[in-house]
């Protein structure tokens, strides 16, 4: 797969959709990984979930470059690398989740095809911070076509919206993570709610999109 290749995705949504859900089949079957993860804020730039830690990577604002004449690596194309953190520095088990702007998508690729040469056993995680659904499933798409099987693509639904998040396993995505709650919310009306968030209730989404759900009790280590 090339930087070209992975740009061209962009322009035609039904396409990436069929070759990232190929792409998905083709490593993990039916089985979609419901994983938990710790509640956190939408990073900036990257975070890190490590040994169920949170590790904020986005620089804080003084350190963020603001001038063209700063030290961040500037390529081909003139648009400035984001300095999401170097794939090689990965361990297995750990978790990226990775800020991407609509400005950012040729680093984004060049990034993927770095990330794709990297050791297996970690998990990506992309969103984007601004409006825009299908940017969001491009996001997803571009990186399970990109990446190999040994590097799993989650979708998140804390950042993406439960809804999305469902889309978003036609879109390649093979684990749906985030934060899980109890199971059921305040009474309302006297009649408790189910939380759409649930593990439960994750895994009834997974199956109305024609997967079968893996809960968090069943996962592998890895």
């Amino acid at each position: 797969m090339t930087h070209a290749a992975l740009l061209a995705l962009f322009s035609d949504p039904a396409d990436a959709g069929r070759r990232a859900i190929a792409a998905r089949e083709l490593a993990f079957g039916s089985a979609i990984w419901i994983r938990p993860t710790p509640a956190h804020p939408a990073p900036a730039l990257a975070a890190l979930i490590r040994d169920d830690r949170v590790i904020d990577l986005s620089p804080v604002p003084e350190a963020m470059p603001s001038a063209p004449g700063s030290k961040e690596h500037v390529p081909e194309d003139m648009s400035f690398e984001p300095a999401w953190p170097d794939p090689a520095s990965l361990r297995p088990g750990d978790r990226l989740v990775l800020a991407v702007d609509h400005d950012q998508l040729p680093a984004y690729c060049r990034w993927l095809l770095r990330a794709a040469a990297a050791a297996p056993g970690w998990s990506l995680a992309p969103f984007s911070p601004r409006p825009g659904g299908l940017f969001r499933l491009h996001l997803i798409a571009a990186a399970r076509i990109a990446l190999p099987a040994g590097i799993r693509v989650e979708v998140r639904h804390d950042l993406h919206g439960v809804r999305l998040a469902q889309v978003a396993l036609q879109f390649g995505a093979d684990t749906l993570a985030g934060p899980l709650d109890a199971g059921r919310h305040l009474p309302l009306a006297g009649v408790p709610r189910p939380s759409e968030t649930s593990a439960m209730a994750l895994g009834e989404l997974i199956r109305q999109a024609g997967f079968e759900p893996q809960r968090p009790s069943t996962l592998e280590s890895t």
